[in-house]
């Protein structure tokens, strides 16, 4: 309800089994930006849950890799 064409660009990462933050918060934020008109990105990552497995393994480093690759192309 918040979301605005002024709402700056958004990266959403979130673990699929996340049990502290259901996964549609980020979808209906997505779907939002999507509809403002705004950039983003939703990276759904296949595990990890809440804190992302204390910041490490495969869902820890596909999260940094794809923040880096957003950002990046934000600057282009």
């Amino acid at each position: 309800r918040q979301v605005t064409r002024k709402t700056p660009p958004a990266f959403l990462a979130h673990a699929v089994d996340d049990r502290v933050v259901d996964i549609g918060n980020s979808r209906r934020m997505a779907a939002s930006l999507q509809s403002a008109g705004v950039p983003h990105a939703l990276v759904e990552l296949p595990d990890g849950d809440h804190g992302l497995n204390g910041y490490k393994g495969a869902s820890w480093d596909r999260w940094q890799r794809e923040s880096l690759e957003w950002i990046r192309s934000r600057l282009k």
